[in-house]
């Protein structure tokens, strides 16, 4: 069972998703792959490039060999995994940038999904659960104006990730050894 470890937060010390992330992974058996978005290691993607990753055009610009180049690599190890974890802060009550810039890398016609009768079918059906550890700072996980997770759940059951889960590591109200304490302890329940 290999486990496909996304990490979003921009901070690399004392973040809250990244500690989670870490733990949940800690107590998953098998391989993993571990990839950090919040290094931000992608280059620029035109809409140029964009708009040709997700057709069937040839490649035929160096740009757009570079990014054809990433998303074989990313959607590589998400065909690899069986599990999925992302850790993702709420940014302006959405998902980070990078981790959007990966969605774009890895949601490619043909490749992880595709259409039939009008209805898309997820061609990653190799991964059979998600967890999504979602921290914030003001934005209530789950709330109404959180359009992170939800998004990142449409996302993975649009792949075909057969089970997806919400791991609430949010609250300005609370401190972070209270948010860390109830996070865990939702980790411990699913996978008990």
């Amino acid at each position: 069972m290999t486990t496909l470890v996304l990490d979003c937060s921009a901070r690399k010390e004392s973040s809250v998703s990244r500690d989670l992330t870490r733990h949940l992974s800690d107590l998953l058996s098998g391989p993993k792959i571990y990839r950090d978005l919040g290094e931000g290691v992608f280059p620029a993607l035109s809409g140029d490039d964009l708009m040709s990753l997700h057709g069937k055009r040839p490649i035929d610009r160096e740009s757009l060999a570079k990014h054809a180049d990433i998303s074989r690599q990313l959607i590589h190890e998400l065909r690899t995994a069986s599990v999925l974890v992302v850790g993702m802060p709420i940014y302006n009550f959405s998902v980070p940038a990078t981790l959007k810039q990966w969605i774009d890398y890895v949601v490619q016609p043909g490749v992880t999904f595709r259409y039939e009768s009008g209805n898309p079918v997820g061609l990653c059906d190799n991964i059979a659960t998600a967890y999504l550890v979602v921290s914030s700072g003001g934005t209530v996980v789950g709330g109404p104006h959180d359009y992170a997770s939800k998004y990142v759940e449409w996302i993975c059951r649009f792949l075909g990730v057969k089970e997806v889960h919400h791991i609430d590591a949010g609250g300005s109200k609370r401190s972070r050894v209270e948010i860390v304490s109830e996070a865990t302890s939702q980790i411990r329940q699913l996978l008990a």
